[in-house]
């Protein structure tokens, strides 16, 4: 896996620009059109900028949005995979397990409206992490189909 050889954080693009070795530009909105992935084993990167967790009733809607902005560019390429961190859950103190219900519910009404991306793969930071997005999704693909 490439690495490059300086991966000190850039403002506002932090991972992104560590691992493509480019800065992408500041956040428009809440999502930025999409960049190539150059070294990536990727053809483009999405960035968005979550949502600062604060309790409000409007976070769950702004997490919710770079979901879907996201997967409308993804869509607009033509992308057939889009891949996803836990967005929110690390410094800007998303709950995890109401963040997971967000992505998932929201991933999956957008997959079943539209043709593409046809698959969504979750990134996820820790097992922790996992633990609670692979029971979410169990419990929400079981209602799905039964």
């Amino acid at each position: 896996m490439w690495m490059p050889s300086s991966t000190r954080p850039i403002p506002r693009c932090g991972a992104v620009a560590a691992w493509t070795g480019r800065f992408i530009g500041p956040p428009a909105r809440n999502c930025l059109p999409n960049a190539k992935g150059y070294r990536l084993p990727a053809r483009y990167v999405i960035h968005t900028v979550g949502p600062v967790y604060r309790g409000r009733p409007q976070d769950s809607r702004l997490l919710s949005d770079c979901y879907i902005n996201s997967l409308r560019l993804a869509m607009q390429k033509d992308l057939k995979t889009v891949a996803f961190p836990a967005i929110s859950c690390g410094v800007y103190g998303y709950p995890i397990d109401d963040a997971c219900k967000i992505a998932v519910d929201t991933c999956m009404a957008f997959l079943e409206q539209h043709e593409r991306p046809q698959r969504v793969i979750y990134m996820l930071f820790s097992a922790d992490d996992l633990t609670v997005y692979t029971r979410y999704l169990a419990s929400a693909l079981q209602s799905v189909s039964g």
